[in-house]
C-alpha cells in the first residue's frame, strides 16, 4: 500500500532551561492530513495476477493526528543552540470509514535535529 498526504501541522513549544546551557523542550502537535494518494497492492487469494487498486475517492477528506515531541537544546549563545527531538505521532481516526473495512491508522516515530536561532 502507498499513501501520501499533505499535512498541517499545529505545534505548540513549552521550553525550560535546566542549567545555562541545556533547555528541556515539550511541544504537543496537532496535525490536519488530506489525502493525496491512496494506492493498494491486492493479491488475490485464487491465484491470479497480483494488481494495484486505487482508493482515493474512498478515503476521508480530512484526517487528524495528535502527537508529542522531547528533546533539548544546547545553548550555544543567547540566541542560537542546536537542538535534538524525538517526536510520536497517531491518527486519531481511520483513512477508510468503511463497514468490514480493517481500521487503518498511522503512526509514526521520529526524531529533529537542527539548528535554532531565537529572537
Amino acid at each position: 500500500t502507498s499513501v501520501s498526504m499533505w499535512t498541517v501541522p499545529l505545534k505548540f513549544s513549552f521550553n525550560t532551561r535546566i542549567t545555562d546551557i541545556l533547555e528541556l523542550e515539550v511541544m504537543p502537535v496537532v496535525e490536519f492530513s488530506f489525502v493525496d494518494k491512496y494506492d493498494q497492492a491486492v493479491t488475490p487469494v485464487d491465484g491470479s495476477a497480483p494488481f494495484i487498486l486505487n482508493r482515493e475517492d474512498e478515503t476521508r477528506n480530512l484526517n487528524t493526528a495528535v502527537g508529542l515531541g522531547l528533546g533539548g537544546t544546547y545553548i550555544i549563545t543567547e540566541n542560537w543552540g542546536i537542538f535534538l527531538r524525538g517526536n510520536v505521532k497517531y491518527m486519531l481516526n481511520p483513512i477508510i470509514e468503511k463497514v468490514n473495512y480493517p481500521r487503518e491508522s498511522l503512526y509514526s516515530f521520529g526524531a529533529d535535529v537542527g539548528i535554532k536561532y531565537s529572537f
